[in-house]
């Protein structure tokens, strides 16, 4: 049992630097300078191609679904755009919802483990509250006290850090961090903050929950320039 309680808590801490500002900026990296320090460890993270990986990802997503497994039913996930990534020898798919990107399922591929994260984003009261489930049981759904945006917004989001992070590698430290920091990729990225803070520090090396939104926004290395700003 408490094995199992070990294994639960490390999946618990991905998934993926999966908006306008909303809050400003600064406001949102003094709220998550803290829970930024815990993505440093997932700068080796990286996205791979395998269509091998990527039919026994499916395999694996088509069980859950079709055995009620997961929340919602497999029409509202985007079966074309699964995303395969490794870390630390071990590898994990992550499939995200149609009309909400950050929201996400992963399974690890290279174990005989059956475990799944499911990551839910979703609007209440105005604010984007965070849902976080286990092997079909809720662990937390908890505010995320940032006010809640479109999904087109935060696709805009995504786009903005994957920009900023080619130009800080071309240019180095000279492209200014308010790019990483202002607009819609300040919502997202401090939405990933949320799910990769205290838990992933608590339960290290890998936590799916945070791995899973990064995979999302395109890997390690983007997670690293971006968090760069905030250290």
């Amino acid at each position: 049992m408490l094995n199992k309680i070990k294994k639960v808590a490390t999946f618990i801490l991905t998934l993926g630097l999966m908006i306008s500002v909303i809050t400003p900026n600064r406001v949102i990296a003094s709220e998550n300078q803290y829970e930024a320090t815990s993505l440093k460890k997932y700068e080796d993270l990286r996205i791979i191609q395998s269509e091998e990986l990527r039919t026994d990802a499916v395999n694996k997503f088509n069980s859950l679904f079709q055995n009620g497994k997961i929340e919602y039913s497999e029409e509202y996930f985007d079966f074309d755009n699964i995303k395969i990534a490794e870390m630390n020898g071990e590898v994990y798919a992550t499939i995200s919802k149609n009309d909400s990107v950050l929201s996400t399922v992963t399974i690890p591929l290279n174990t005989n483990e059956n475990f799944y994260v499911e990551n839910y984003f979703y609007e209440k009261d105005g604010n984007f509250w965070i849902k976080t489930k286990q092997d079909g049981e809720v662990i937390s759904d908890v505010d995320s006290e940032i006010q809640f945006v479109n999904n087109d917004e935060i696709l805009q989001g995504i786009r903005e850090l994957n920009d900023y992070a080619i130009q800080s590698q071309q240019r180095g430290l000279n492209v200014s961090c308010f790019l990483a920091v202002s607009g819609a990729g300040a919502t997202v990225s401090g939405l990933i903050a949320k799910v990769c803070g205290t838990p992933c520090v608590l339960a290290p090396p890998t936590c799916i929950v945070c791995l899973g939104g990064i995979v999302v926004v395109g890997g390690g290395s983007i997670a690293a320039d971006v968090w760069k700003c905030w250290e």
